[in-house]
């Protein structure tokens, strides 16, 4: 912590509820936050930069078809809150998603750039990133005005080549 160069937390770990195999649900290497430390005396939060380092994300899916994020957690960003908030910039720095450990559906070496995230309504929030997947990587680039209603947004997704060889099981049935 220090207040010039903002707050870094390491070894970020959210593990997996109880009913399911251990393991974690979460892991981040590193989380880096410039904030406006002023700002939060007066209930809001404002910061320049957050970043994301090499977050993993492991869902999972029982037999039930209950997911591995507690209702605790679920609960959480379900609950509207009243702090309002501004980041100038957030970014997600070579993340990795697994489902099930299916191949099918992981994706990794995301990467993403979001700025003006905003609890305001009137906000243009601007977004971009790109991920592997598949043998190949999607990108996409996009803006919406998430405190708006009804929500405006657009969106454009791109891709290289991409091995259908991951959905042949799929495929085949």
């Amino acid at each position: 912590f220090s207040p010039s160069s903002g707050i870094n937390l390491y070894n970020v770990v959210v593990g997996n509820p109880e009913g399911f195999q251990s393991g974690n649900l979460l892991r981040i290497k590193r989380i880096y936050l410039d904030t406006k430390y002023s700002e939060l005396f007066s209930g809001r939060f404002h910061s320049r930069n957050i970043t994301v380092y090499a977050p993993e994300l492991t869902l999972l899916k029982d037999g039930n078809g209950k997911f591995n994020i507690s209702d605790k957690l679920m609960g959480f960003f379900k609950k509207k809150s009243s702090l309002t908030y501004h980041v100038d910039e957030f970014n997600i720095e070579s993340g990795r998603i697994d489902f099930n450990n299916d191949k099918r559906y992981g994706n990794k070496n995301i990467s993403m750039h979001i700025k003006n995230l905003s609890s305001a309504p009137g906000v243009k929030t601007i977004m971009k990133g790109a991920a592997d997947y598949a043998g190949g990587t999607i990108a996409f680039n996009g803006w919406a005005y998430l405190k708006d209603e009804p929500k405006k947004f657009g969106l454009a997704v791109s891709s290289g080549e991409i091995s259908l060889s991951a959905f042949r099981e799929l495929l085949e049935a």
